[in-house]
Formats: C-alpha cells, sequence, structure tokens
C-alpha cells in the first residue's frame, strides 16, 4: 500500500494504518450498535485484509474478525472473489484456507481509502 499525505498536518498516513483504523472504529461501534443493523461483512471483510497487507489471514480468523457466521463469510468471499478482489490460498489437506487481497483488491481498497481519507480532511 501507499502512503498518502496528511492534508492538515503534511504527515504520511499509511494506507495499512488507515484500513486498520477503520476497521477498529467499526468494532467498536458494534460494541454499542447491532451489526445486524449497520453491517457490512464485505466491507469489514475488505478492510480486514487490507489491514493485514501484504499478509494473509485464515478464513476462521475472518470470520472471528468480522463477526458473522462462517456460512456468511463464505459467501461474501465468493462474491468478492467474483469480483476479483480477494484470493483464497489452499492449504494441504487438513491446513486452513488462507484469503489475500488480489493486486486488483489492493488498488481498490487503496482508491477508496484515499478517498475517505481525503473527505475526512475536508
Amino acid at each position: 500500500m501507499h502512503r498518502l499525505t496528511d492534508a492538515k498536518t503534511g504527515d504520511p498516513i499509511s494506507l495499512t494504518a488507515a484500513a486498520a483504523e477503520i476497521y477498529g472504529m467499526r468494532r467498536a461501534r458494534d460494541q454499542l450498535i447491532s451489526s445486524s443493523l449497520v453491517g457490512e461483512p464485505g466491507w469489514d471483510i475488505l478492510l480486514a485484509l487490507c489491514a493485514e497487507h501484504p499478509g494473509k489471514l485464515a478464513m476462521t480468523s475472518v470470520s472471528q474478525r468480522v463477526g458473522v457466521p462462517a456460512s456468511t463469510i463464505r459467501r461474501w468471499i465468493a462474491a468478492l472473489e467474483s469480483a476479483g478482489l480477494v484470493e483464497r490460498m489452499v492449504s494441504p489437506v487438513g491446513e486452513p484456507i488462507f484469503l489475500s487481497l488480489t493486486e486488483e483488491g489492493c488498488r481498490t481498497m487503496e482508491r477508496c481509502l484515499k478517498s475517505m481519507l481525503r473527505a475526512s480532511h475536508r
């Protein structure tokens, strides 16, 4: 992920750090308002993977972080894979399945996070 400059301070902002901060804000919100009212599993998956970039996360870890059942995660992962944003890395039998952002997923999240950060600094 690239860096963006904070419009107010001129300091560099890591987009990975921005994703982690936004993700943390959403988790804090979920402590006060049910995610069934304001939940967005697809966005949360992308944020969780972006915050870990360039790493990868086990599918079970993604499910725990996002706070939705594994069946919901599987449906969202399939949709995100179809859109070319997420890819699965299948390990040998008995090993966990890992997820990561594709190159297109990284570019898309970078554009989105930059746009969100610019809007928040107006």
